[in-house]
């Protein structure tokens, strides 16, 4: 018999699921929304998650993608625009 304490929580089973996929898996991205984040496991814990792993973020506009890997990621720009 599982103990209570030793049982995953809805949060941390939203996250096992979350990352389990193929995308993960394969060093793809993973998209989701910042409301679905809020709603399974909270902000603070994904983001602790997607550090725990070594991937990086993005959140814009509600949405967010994560980078399923540990190589650095580059705002892409046109070279005549300064940065701002």
């Amino acid at each position: 018999m599982i103990a209570l304490q030793d049982r995953p929580t809805d949060q941390e089973a939203w996250i096992e699921q979350t990352f389990d996929c193929p995308a993960v898996r394969n060093g793809g991205i993973l998209r989701t929304s910042a409301h679905a984040i809020k709603a399974g496991a909270g902000m603070d814990r994904f983001v602790a998650e997607v550090h725990r792993r070594g991937f990086r973020a993005l959140e814009n506009n509600g949405h967010v993608v994560v980078f399923c890997n540990r190589k650095s990621v580059a705002i892409l720009r046109p070279k005549d625009v300064s940065a701002a």
